[in-house]
């Protein structure tokens, strides 16, 4: 397949996403939060102190109307995207997640088909994800695997500045750490590890300084602290362990969950010393971790996973 395939599968799937967000109102709390939190940093005010009143009540997390619980790379991430709609920015960073799984795999397999990208962009959850049910998951996911495929190709900066701005984005990108660290020590230079963690602080220190507590209460306690939903409710699917055992009466503590998560670690950094490896590695323990770790798992928490796989699956040529 030459590039003009990949190009029109992106305009293509980039055409469709506008269509939608032009004709679905958001249906999340996520996009009305984010937006007033992008209004807000525009205004100059702090939005992990700002209390939100533009998200409908019917919509609205219990006991979040001054929680903003995201990292600041998505704020800033959507500031272009504030006078249109920020959607448009989940539709820009699901084409660049789709363009990252090409790139990927076209460096690990030699693979130039669009098959796996053409399965992440046409994938309806994945529509919906940017449209309907908007969330800002893919942020996070275009960043971590932009650093994979640079990673790949020794470019060791840009590895960790891409690393960098995904861990300043979500909670979850942190899942991708250890195996990535370990990869990078086998490999003889732990720089892209240094310099993520760098970008990290660059971003992430400016907001933190301006009120410690209020960031970590909105970015971690909030989302540890706060009651599972059970696996099946009228909110939403809970798809975790946590939320799948509650209907059972069953809570397992924190330490334990990073325990279990901790223990697949120990198959799969073997594994992940080679450049396929790693990419299936990581796959696999971002899957088992998001199901593990977390109180609450939404579908979309799933994407970048999904996306993983897709980029480290040979049999998807």
């Amino acid at each position: 397949m030459n590039g003009k395939g990949l190009w029109l599968v992106l305009a293509t799937a980039f055409a469709l996403r506008l269509v939608l967000i032009l004709i679905l109102p958001p249906s999340t709390d996520v996009f009305y939060v984010n937006r007033e939190a992008v209004s807000a940093l525009l205004a100059g005010e702090n939005p992990y102190t700002h209390v939100f009143t533009s998200v409908p009540s019917y919509l609205m997390t219990p006991n979040s109307q001054d929680v903003y619980a995201y990292l600041p790379s998505t704020l800033l991430f959507y500031l272009p995207f504030y006078f249109i709609d920020i959607r448009v920015g989940n539709a820009v960073a699901d084409l660049l997640v789709a363009l990252s799984i090409y790139l990927i795999r076209r460096e690990l397999f030699g693979d130039r088909g669009i098959l796996a990208p053409a399965i992440y962009l046409f994938f309806p959850p994945f529509i919906l994800f940017t449209s309907y049910y908007s969330n800002n998951v893919a942020i996070p996911a275009s960043f971590a695997l932009l650093s994979i495929y640079m990673l790949l190709k020794r470019r060791e900066g840009l590895a960790g500045l891409f690393l960098g701005i995904s861990l300043s984005s979500l909670q979850l990108s942190f899942l991708l750490l250890p195996l990535l660290f370990y990869y990078c020590l086998k490999k003889g230079t732990l720089k892209p590890i240094y310099i993520s963690l760098l970008t990290f602080s660059a971003i992430v220190i400016p907001f933190f300084a301006q009120n410690p507590d209020e960031f970590v209460r909105d970015v971690l306690l909030f989302q540890l602290q706060r009651p599972p939903l059970p696996f099946l409710s009228r909110e939403a699917l809970n798809l975790s362990l946590s939320g799948l055992l509650m209907p059972l009466g069953v809570r397992i503590p924190l330490s334990i969950r990073v325990v279990l998560t901790a223990i697949p670690l120990i198959f799969l950094s073997p594994l992940s010393t080679r450049p396929k490896g790693l990419v299936l590695s990581l796959a696999i323990f971002s899957s088992l971790s998001t199901f593990l770790l977390p109180n609450e798992v939404f579908g979309h928490y799933y994407l970048i996973p999904f996306s993983l796989y897709l980029a480290g699956l040979e049999k998807l040529k």
